[in-house]
């Protein structure tokens, strides 16, 4: 997922800031990034997509990805 590895990188990137105006500008920056991740979340409950003729589903009951033959 693109949005895990984007705060995983911010994070390791600015986790020896000292600078207190720069700490809370990131953790600004976080908020803002979580607020987006919780609205793309809730769209994409809102349109879920039906399984294609040739999907299955497995007991757990997720989605089995599509092997080539």
């Amino acid at each position: 997922m693109y949005a895990l590895r984007k705060v995983r990188h911010e994070f390791k990137e600015n986790k020896a800031l000292e600078d207190k105006e720069k700490v809370r500008q990131c953790y600004a920056k976080g908020q803002e990034a979580l607020t987006m991740i919780k609205k793309q979340v809730i769209l994409g409950n809102l349109y879920s997509t039906r399984l294609l003729m040739v999907q299955e589903i497995d007991k757990a009951g997720e989605r089995q990805r599509e092997q080539a033959w």
